[in-house]
């Protein structure tokens, strides 16, 4: 990684004049000022995942004692507005990759979070991609970047890689869940993640009176508390450094036979060796502990989310203290958990508005934190829908049509990719994709008559060109559903339909579609959230403030998508945009 050592200069503060200030904000806002050569201007960015303010207010409005810097002021107070149009696909990766390039997916060529390239499926969030970014640009005008889980700033390669800060982590690696019964040991291995092949064993007891403790080789953890997280540290490697790093260890359930979760050991990559060290002196490491099977155990579940969040501030304030940053990438991917997992869920309200009590604390510490000479952007990167329908991906294009080529979905896109080999290869002449396509946006939504599909999309068809999703490694055909649908991907093709818990289940609907039927009981998924779906539903809108001595002059409302926020506030703060960066 590339070292810098320029010194910060220290000069006078901006001349500012303050115009209509919020009564809470520690951002005052000013006209546009340009910098002086005693004075160097500082950002803040912030992306909250799925900060949509109609999704989240209901759980918001209940927070008892907000703090006056918090959520709460960012979706009620600040200088905002909600409205805020990302790009198409709006799905994380493509999003955050779209936002700091300035560049659509039909450029960047990301299109999901788990993107299929004729050979594997791969993560998003890690693929390539030509465009730069914007970190990349900052640094390379001389400017000092840190950057704190910001999607695909993961150190791979000098381009995607920070002065300061910790890489974005899309493992996609599971913790271990073990049953132990009363009154007997059980043995297990832990996988380092750091170096491959290597296992650490660890004994797990529960005593006769059901106390779990745990024998590791750095020391004994226990007797666990249900649902509250213990973690064990530890030193590993990662590529042949060694780091600090963490085991943790939850008790998911009790009884005669306990569940035990656990962690595997996994370093987060971290930019700098300076700022490393502090990290690990102070604890700040990170765990694989969260483990989206346990939403069924909502206190479990949420104590994972906590105890993440916790080392997330803390690394975030200390890269805050720092004095020698001009600009912080931060990420907190919070509120779209919540949403994903807990969306319209009235049994688990109460937890969720009590995790969002704790994070509005913690998010008003942070933004407390940042000095009032420094701007501010905070956004989202998609809208959310509550989730009415879940159909199976493969019996809506039709086996016949699916057998063909590749299918993935995400929330409520759905694509249809080539088959195993070059990714631009053509469809067999006996698969017409303009019928396809117009057989996909006939189809309607059970007993409403609402269409399914917002758009559909095949691949070289002006439509395409439209939105700038062109060139042969697009998908033969993308489809996006209107709100309230998410798809499933089954190959065991079981499933066609079926309706939220919360929602009414008319007696016309079991009859109409018997096959999601079980032994007589209609298979209905839990009340949930999800997105991925084409930007014209207002539900897939986001939010955006703006603060600050310069940002705080400017009114949100002229920004109208993410693609144009990078051009006004590089503008603003009379930084050069990315090289691609046209808008």
């Amino acid at each position: 990684m590339r070292k810098h050592y320029s010194k910060f200069v220290i000069g006078s503060l901006l001349a500012i004049t303050v115009i209509s200030c919020s009564r809470f904000s520690p951002f005052p806002r000013a006209e546009n000022v340009a910098p002086t050569a005693q004075a160097r201007l500082k950002l803040v960015w912030l992306s909250l995942d799925g900060f949509n303010a109609g999704a989240v207010n209901p759980w918001t409005s209940k927070i008892r004692s907000p703090h006056p810097k918090g959520l709460v002021w960012l979706l009620n107070s600040a200088n905002s507005q909600s409205d805020l149009k990302v790009i198409n696909p709006s799905i994380t990766a493509p999003s955050h990759i779209s936002t700091i390039t300035c560049t659509g997916a039909g450029v960047h060529g990301i299109l999901d979070n788990q993107s299929w390239t004729g050979t594997a499926t791969v993560g998003g969030f890690n693929r390539e991609y030509a465009p730069e970014n914007w970190v990349n640009s900052l640094r390379k005008q001389g400017l000092r970047v840190g950057s704190a889980l910001y999607p695909s700033i993961d150190g791979n390669g000098e381009s995607r890689t920070a002065d300061v800060g910790i890489a974005y982590d899309n493992p996609g690696s599971q913790p271990q869940i073990l049953s132990v019964q009363n009154g007997t040991t059980l043995n297990a291995v832990i996988p380092d993640r750091g170096e491959a092949g290597h296992t650490f064993p660890i004994d797990i007891t529960a005593a006769s009176d059901g106390q779990i403790s745990i024998k590791t080789p750095w020391g004994d953890v226990g007797p666990l508390t249900k649902s509250a997280p213990s973690d064990v540290f530890l030193m590993s490697k990662l590529n042949g450094a060694t780091r600090k790093a963490a085991v943790s260890f939850l008790l998911v359930a009790t009884g005669d036979k306990n569940t035990v979760e656990v962690s595997p050991i996994e370093i987060m990559p971290a930019f700098g060796e300076e700022f490393t060290r502090d990290l690990d002196a102070k604890n700040i490491t990170f765990s694989s502990l969260r483990d989206y099977r346990l939403q069924s155990n909502t206190s479990s579940f949420i104590s994972t989310l906590e105890h993440r969040r916790h080392f997330i501030v803390e690394a975030d304030l200390a890269m805050l203290a720092r004095n020698d940053l001009d600009v912080n990438f931060l990420y907190f991917e919070d509120l779209d958990v919540l949403l994903h997992g807990y969306y319209h869920d009235d049994v688990n309200e109460a937890a969720v508005v009590e995790y969002l009590e704790k994070f509005d604390q913690d998010l008003g510490r942070l933004l407390s934190a940042i000095p009032s000479s420094s701007n501010l952007v905070v956004l989202g990167d998609h809208g959310m829908s509550a989730i009415s329908y879940v159909l199976n991906a493969r019996k809506i294009l039709t086996e016949a049509v699916a057998s063909k080529g590749n299918v993935t979905a995400s929330g409520g896109a759905m694509y249809l990719y080539p088959p195993q080999g070059d990714m631009t290869q053509e469809p067999p002449a006996d698969l017409d994709l303009s019928a396809v396509a117009g057989k996909l946006r006939d189809i309607t939504l059970d007993l409403t008559g609402a269409k399914l599909f917002g758009k559909v999309i095949v691949r070289g068809s002006q439509e395409a060109r439209d939105e700038g999703l062109t060139g042969k490694n697009m998908p033969w055909i993308m489809a996006f559903a209107n709100g309230g649908v998410a798809f499933k991907n089954s190959v065991e093709n079981k499933e066609l339909l079926a309706r939220a818990n919360w929602s009414p289940i008319p007696e016309a609907l079991r009859a109409k579609y018997p096959d999601p039927m079980n032994n007589g009981v209609l298979v209905i998924p839990a009340p949930a959230g999800q997105h991925g779906h084409w930007n014209e539903l207002p539900e897939m809108r986001t939010k955006l403030v703006l603060e600050g001595p310069v940002l705080g002059g400017i009114d949100p409302k002229t920004v109208e998508r993410t693609l144009g926020l990078l051009p006004v506030v590089a503008d603003a703060m009379h930084w050069q945009r990315p090289s691609g960066c046209k808008q």
